[in-house]
Parts: structure tokens; C-alpha cells; sequence
């Protein structure tokens, strides 16, 4: 690029991008109120048939009794209940939101796949489900931010790593002046987002970090397991290294039996993406 990409250049292009979901952050907010919650969630419902049908049908899937449908939101909330119901909010808010930033199929099919796979991890060991899922949907919101504003760019950074295998964040260093984890920190930051969730952003490139905190740390591991899962399948696919801080970091053994935890990743992730399409 002609130049260096500043913190200040990146605040100022933000409103060139799709608004961001304002729901994702107001229930991240309410977490610790339920009655909150539940009063954000119907309010949105009501207002988002797409995202009313996508309640609807996740209950209608789930139902015992699937010969007789759930006709309303609250009887689809009841029957599933409000950890679904925000689990389908968020997920369809930010995948939504990364279709309308004109990202490719592949962006929103990873992002969904560390998101559902950071959530089992952090389902494992009784960390934040909705901390998780959103750290793993928004942790390359920095590519998507490239991919939009700068896509000739952007191509550029994917072609040269192709010709020459490096790290990605230092062919983006060299092209931008910053990676898309310090993209992605900056727009998160301006966002509002919890810290913990902006760390995971910024970091999950950095495992070996000694202070590395646990979202972060599920995130980087997250993300290995994907690409090794092949969630999404693509001939790119590489499985990078796990760090074994972050694995010590999480508690993670992987001398236990994780085969259950692998396969509910995968059939999450493979339900969650027939829901989103």
C-alpha cells in the first residue's frame, strides 16, 4: 500500500461498513440479567422476521412431538429456551452481518465454525457459552475489514502467502502496517465489546503469550480443531500448530478421550450451517 494503515484511519472507515448488530452487544450486556435478556431478545424478535423463522425452525427441529408444529415466538422460546434463542440471535446477527460486508462464503462458514467449537470447548469447562461463540464468530473480523475496504489488497496478502508459505499476520504486516488480529482489536474496541472477547481477537495468534487469558486461549484452540475437523472443507485447509500453553491454559487433556467433544463440533457446526443458509 502507498501507506501505512493508522488506528485513526481504521475508526474513520468504520462507518463505511455494514452497521454493526447492535443486539449482539446489548445481550452481551444483559447476561447477568435474564429478565434484561428477554426483554432485548423479543423486542429484536418481533422486529426480525428472519431471525423469528430461524427460532421457530430450530424449535420445530428440536420438537418431540414434530407432528405438530410451535406456531409463536414465546411458545418457540419456551420449548427451547433463552440460551438457544440468544445462541441463534448472535449467531444469525454476525453471520448476517459478514454476508452484508460482501465477505465470501468461506469467511462466515469458518467464523461459524470456531464460534460453535470455541462454545463446546468453553461448555467443557464451564466457561462463558455466549463470551465463547461471539469470540469465535468476530475472532477475523480484521480480514473482513481488509477484504471490504482494501480488496485488491486483501487478494494481494492471499496470493503471496500462496507463492510463498508464511505466517499470514506478517504478509499483513508488510501490506497494511498491521495485522488482522490489530485490525480486528481496534474495531472491536470501537465497538464496545467486552475485553475478554477483544483479547480473543487480538491474540489468538499469540497462544504462547504467558498472561494469554482463557477466551483467547479457547479461541487459538478452537480455531486449530476447525481447520482440523474441516469445518469448512476447503483444499487450503492447514492445521496449525496448538499451543500448549493455550492447552494448558483451557485445562484441555488431550491424553483423555475427546471423541465426544469432536463429534458434537462437528454435528453443531453442520446443523448450525443448514440453519444459516
Amino acid at each position: 500500500m502507498d501507506q501505512t494503515i493508522t488506528s485513526a484511519a481504521i475508526l474513520a472507515s468504520l462507518p463505511k461498513l455494514p452497521a454493526f448488530p447492535g443486539i449482539v452487544v446489548h445481550i452481551l450486556k444483559a447476561l447477568d440479567d435474564d429478565n434484561s435478556s428477554m426483554t432485548v431478545l423479543v423486542n429484536h424478535l418481533q422486529r426480525d422476521p428472519v431471525i423469528a423463522g430461524r427460532v421457530l425452525s430450530a424449535a420445530n427441529r428440536s420438537s418431540q412431538h414434530g407432528h405438530r408444529a410451535l406456531g409463536g415466538i414465546s411458545a418457540a422460546v419456551s420449548f427451547i429456551g433463552m440460551r438457544r434463542v440468544r445462541e441463534i440471535v448472535l449467531a444469525t446477527s454476525l453471520v448476517d452481518f459478514s454476508r452484508q460486508s460482501q465477505s465470501g462464503r468461506f469467511y462466515w462458514e469458518h467464523s461459524l465454525a470456531v464460534g460453535i467449537c470455541a462454545q463446546e470447548l468453553a461448555r467443557e469447562f464451564s466457561l462463558n457459552l455466549d463470551y465463547a461463540l461471539v469470540a469465535g464468530l468476530l475472532h477475523d473480523i480484521g480480514k473482513l475489514w481488509m477484504s471490504y475496504l482494501y480488496p485488491r489488497q486483501h487478494q494481494q496478502v492471499i496470493d503471496l502467502q500462496a507463492q510463498s508459505p508464511r505466517p499470514l499476520c506478517e504478509v499483513e504486516r508488510e501490506m497494511f502496517g498491521m495485522d488482522h488480529c490489530q485490525i480486528g482489536e481496534i474495531v472491536a474496541e470501537s465497538w464496545g465489546l467486552p475485553a475478554d472477547i477483544i483479547e480473543a481477537i487480538s491474540q489468538h495468534h499469540k497462544p504462547d503469550r504467558p498472561e494469554l487469558g482463557q477466551l483467547a486461549a479457547i479461541t487459538h484452540v478452537a480455531e486449530a480443531i476447525s481447520n482440523g475437523l474441516d469445518l469448512p472443507y476447503r483444499d487450503e485447509n492447514q492445521v496449525v500448530d496448538l499451543s500448549e500453553n493455550a492447552i494448558r491454559v483451557i485445562g484441555l487433556d488431550w491424553h483423555c478421550d475427546v471423541h465426544d467433544l469432536l463429534g458434537r463440533m462437528d454435528a453443531r457446526y453442520q446443523y448450525a450451517r443448514a440453519l444459516l443458509q
